[in-house]
């Protein structure tokens, strides 16, 4: 298994020890890879301040049981269109606020 795949599985179920150990036994490069992979934004900082990103990053997801993917998630209402035609779409912009935005 990806370890991508395993680092949002983990976040998923809210087991922030073994997410932690996963991601840790990589060097920051390939960390930075795996976040990516697995649907975090993650910025262009390094060092101490790259892995307390990751921490806090990891932490909250574990705690709201998301992953990477699910903070992207679009849904288009039943029904409803604006004028241009287009669905209004309902985007979680983090794992617990969520915002209209439309397109």
């Amino acid at each position: 298994m990806n370890q991508f795949h395993e680092l949002n599985i983990l976040t998923s179920r809210g087991d922030l020890r073994s997410a932690f150990l996963l991601i840790k036994s990589y060097s920051e490069g390939v960390a930075r890879k795996i976040m990516k992979k697995a649907g975090y934004y993650v910025p262009d900082v390094k060092g101490s301040s790259f892995w307390m990103f990751v921490q806090e990053t990891i932490t909250n997801a574990a705690r709201n049981r998301t992953s990477g993917y699910r903070k992207s998630i679009v849904s288009a209402p039943a029904g409803v269109r604006l004028e241009n035609g287009n669905y209004p779409t309902l985007r979680l912009t983090d794992g617990f606020m969520a915002k209209f935005c439309l397109h």
